[in-house]
């Protein structure tokens, strides 16, 4: 039972992390577009500001792109993933892009034209939505970021969960954007992202208050931010930097500068199950993360029933038991006394019961007298002599 408890509260408690896969491709595939300032500064915005993990993936075609595209995204996940709302996983794409009417986006590389063909043993080209698979199955909230043409050619549906999976495309469906420059949607989103760290009261700011911000500044060049998991109430991604931990010093979840104990009082359980622990323990540290005072762990000291606590759990179901037989005794004895009191006067007359033992009809008297209204009892002494 504690053992359970630890587990869902580390997890639901876990300090939270931010990992950013930048996938841009070779300098030689890349020649028209020359993406590899912007991406740089990216990456630099996103470790030394954010303090985010950040890794760029070169593609190229000496190796099969979609399965190079693949690993990248693979690793990201097996690498980073954990429970949504702690966890936040980046994908970023800068270069070209091709809409696909049956396969959604597929992206690609120009080759240098001065370069010799013979070199080349793939087409530089890979399918986004089949290499994103494993974001599909991953617990954290995942974000995909595209700057490239016919960006919105990714959406597909998707089932619903509890997590959030957004897209946010520099354009829509099978339509053009800016190239590497001072107006691509890149250079755009990262004034937004330091001009949101200017701004600390609206820290940390969703991904849709970042998507504003970006059409702001590229006037009549709009971008589409989508979920991946539509439901009734989204929840947008929230971004904010990371606080840095020193990791020569004791573990945040050891830090401790003043604890509070609780105990909770259960009226009727006396055993607690495997699901009941599981969801109470879930229910409690979201409480606790969402009330931003810091709380790094809680303990399971003990479960204890008080002694007699089990009989007397039964005692108060039986009681209820009797207290329903009651009233429904009592409602028969108002509605129906007068005729079971004759027929009950009937039999006694009798010389051989037919229904019932003589111990029984006794028996059966003696409850009635019991539980005969007040009321009927008043009239029958008034009516003696």
């Amino acid at each position: 039972m504690q053992a359970l408890w630890d587990n869902t509260v580390s997890k639901e408690l876990a300090i939270p992390t931010a990992s950013v896969l930048i996938v841009r491709w070779a300098d030689y595939l890349d020649r028209d577009l020359q993406s590899g300032e912007e991406v740089e500064d990216l990456k630099t915005l996103f470790v030394e500001q954010f303090h985010f993990t950040a890794t760029i993936l070169t593609l190229d075609d000496k190796r099969n792109p979609q399965l190079q595209l693949r690993n990248g995204i693979d690793n990201l996940v097996l690498k980073y993933d954990g429970p949504c709302r702690s966890h936040l996983l980046i994908v970023y794409y800068t270069g070209h892009g091709i809409g696909r009417d049956d396969a959604g986006l597929e992206i690609a590389g120009v080759r240098d034209p001065t370069m010799s063909a013979f070199a080349a043993k793939f087409d530089a080209r890979a399918n986004w939505n089949q290499a994103e698979e494993s974001l599909e199955h991953a617990e954290a909230d995942c974000l995909t970021i595209l700057d490239c043409c016919c960006a919105g050619s990714i959406m597909k549906g998707s089932t619903e969960d509890i997590r959030t999976f957004e897209v946010l495309a520099a354009t829509g469906k099978k339509m053009p954007t800016e190239p590497p420059g001072k107006r691509s949607f890149t250079r755009a989103m990262i004034g937004a992202l330091r001009d949101q760290l200017q701004k600390p009261e609206q820290v940390p700011f969703t991904t849709f208050a970042l998507n504003e911000d970006i059409m702001r500044r590229r006037g009549n060049h709009r971008s589409h931010l989508f979920s991946r998991h539509p439901t009734s109430s989204h929840r947008f991604i929230k971004i904010a930097p990371l606080q840095l931990h020193d990791t020569t010093e004791v573990p945040v979840s050891a830090q401790e500068a003043s604890y509070l104990t609780v105990r909770f009082s259960f009226k009727d359980v006396t055993l607690l199950k495997e699901g009941q622990v599981k969801r109470l323990a879930k229910e409690v540290s979201q409480s606790a993360a969402n009330s931003n005072l810091g709380i790094n762990r809680i303990d399971f000291i003990e479960f204890q029933q008080n002694k007699g606590g089990e009989r007397w759990a039964e005692f108060v179901r039986l009681l209820r038991v009797v207290k329903q037989v009651q009233r429904s005794w009592r409602l028969m004895i108002q509605t129906g006394g007068h005729s079971l009191k004759r027929k009950r006067d009937q039999e006694s007359d009798a010389s051989t019961p037919k229904r019932f033992h003589p111990a029984i009809g006794a028996a059966v008297a003696s409850i009635s007298d019991v539980l005969t209204p007040p009321q009927s009892v008043a009239r029958d002494c008034s009516s003696s002599p």
